[in-house]
């Protein structure tokens, strides 16, 4: 019998900062920090670069145009990027999963850059068997559609799937599609969670 757990990435396995984000943008841009800001996450830019709408490229001229300034592409994406820091007992789980079969997918709103940096950096990624990211599905949770997609890439069926995230509005989205989901709070209640469910063993 397959099972398959669906992680999130962003604040279950890798911890992000906007602050960092933001600090890194107006230092390389010679902005005030709330105008790196306004110009990130006020406009639409984010949402359409995390559903594959615009490019890298494109974020890149837009932000550059608005600032006032042209940067380097590459030096963009890295003050965007280099923001992550790895949620070590969460990730410590991923092994004992893997010994008992149990297939990985991740399932996060994220885009090209954040997730080039990450693969680059934390090689558990790659114990991951499917990836189902936003940009490349052109949809974010909490829309359905991901959600969908995830289930579509699994070899497991929808009894033996198991979803954990940290914010409640994507959990609710995942049960409504028939997805078992438990919001995120700690390791020691995800790994819980797991036990309850026979994905992992008490040692």
């Amino acid at each position: 019998m397959n099972k398959t757990v669906f992680f999130d990435l962003g604040n279950v396995l890798i911890f992000f900062s906007i602050k960092k984000m933001v600090s890194q943008l107006a230092e390389l841009y010679g902005i005030k920090e709330e105008d790196a800001y306004r110009i990130i996450f006020e406009s639409p830019l984010r949402e359409e670069y995390e559903k594959g709408l615009i490019t890298s490229e494109q974020i890149h001229q837009s932000f550059s145009e608005k600032a006032g300034k042209e940067i380097p592409c590459d030096q963009f994406c890295r003050a965007i990027s280099d923001i992550f820091e790895p949620n070590l007992p969460v990730i410590a789980l991923l092994e004992p999963l893997k010994a008992k079969g149990i297939e990985l997918i991740l399932l996060s709103n994220t885009c090209p850059a954040h997730f080039e940096f990450a693969k680059n950096r934390f090689p558990f990624l790659e114990l991951f068997d499917h990836y189902i990211l936003s940009y490349e599905v052109q949809a974010i949770k909490p829309e359905k559609k991901i959600f969908h997609c995830a289930l579509s890439s699994t070899s497991s069926t929808i009894e033996n799937c198991f979803y954990t995230d940290d914010i409640p509005e994507f959990i609710a989205s995942a049960r409504e599609c028939g997805i078992d989901a438990e919001l995120y709070t700690s390791p020691e209640n995800l790994q819980e969670q797991l036990l309850i469910r026979s994905f992992i063993d008490i040692k």
